[in-house]
């Protein structure tokens, strides 16, 4: 819940810290809808493009959410 406040309030530190710590990409509200979907929704290009390029590596490499962001 916290990576979805942080990314439907485009607070792109934040959400660099909760995934960090393995807050969990894939993770639904009771909408349904991710972080992602709520930065699309807000109009946040940085979170999304973060959480886009996240997501991407995630099919690729199991732990990509736990691995350091620059």
């Amino acid at each position: 819940v916290s990576l979805h406040k942080a990314a439907s309030g485009g607070r792109l530190a934040i959400v660099k810290r909760l995934l960090e710590g393995g807050a969990d990409l894939a993770l639904q509200n009771f909408g349904g809808q991710t972080a992602l979907d709520l930065a699309r929704q807000y109009g946040y290009s940085e979170v999304v493009a973060l959480l886009s390029e996240l997501g991407t590596r995630m099919e690729t490499e199991p732990n990509a959410n736990r691995m350091m962001l620059n």
